[in-house]
């Protein structure tokens, strides 16, 4: 009998110390923006809301432009330039042959990110500024809170 309530006392500490530790508060966010612009697109702002105080937040920008240049700039939430950065200059097409109609499309690929620790709460804003630019953009945005870190 002392040793079955030995067993059941033990295994008890072990499920009440195993769910302490695996129930500390953890939080994670990744989200994904796509946006697709051609020569007529105007500037535009993505809004990021970070939601916890004192959290990890990483900014990744991917893009992809097949004609012109687009600028990047990431404002924290009172409004401060945090990161900025540009494609760089025009992306050249050439012509296989000139007799024919097809033509070769270079694509310029370029990447940026920002990543910041013990960010508060607030609205973060992300500017897009093309200048004749075609192409596409994903923004990947991640938020970490951890209440052992």
């Amino acid at each position: 009998m002392k040793k079955t309530v030995k067993t059941i006392l033990g295994i008890l500490l072990f499920v009440v110390i195993g769910t302490s530790v695996y129930s500390q508060d953890k939080t994670m966010f990744d989200l994904h923006n796509y946006v697709k612009f051609d020569k007529a697109s105007k500037p535009t702002e993505m809004k990021i809301e970070v939601t916890s105080d004192q959290c990890y937040l990483e900014l990744s920008v991917n893009c992809r432009l097949t004609d012109g240049d687009l600028k990047i700039e990431i404002y924290d939430e009172k409004g401060k330039k945090q990161a900025s950065f540009s494609t760089g200059g025009e992306v050249e097409n050439k012509i296989a042959k000139s007799d024919s109609d097809i033509k070769i499309e270079s694509q310029k690929t370029v990447s940026g990110r920002l990543a910041k620790e013990n960010v508060s709460i607030g609205t973060w804003a992300v500017r897009i500024i093309p200048n004749n630019a075609t192409g596409d953009l994903t923004l990947q945005y991640r938020q970490r809170n951890s209440k052992e870190n």
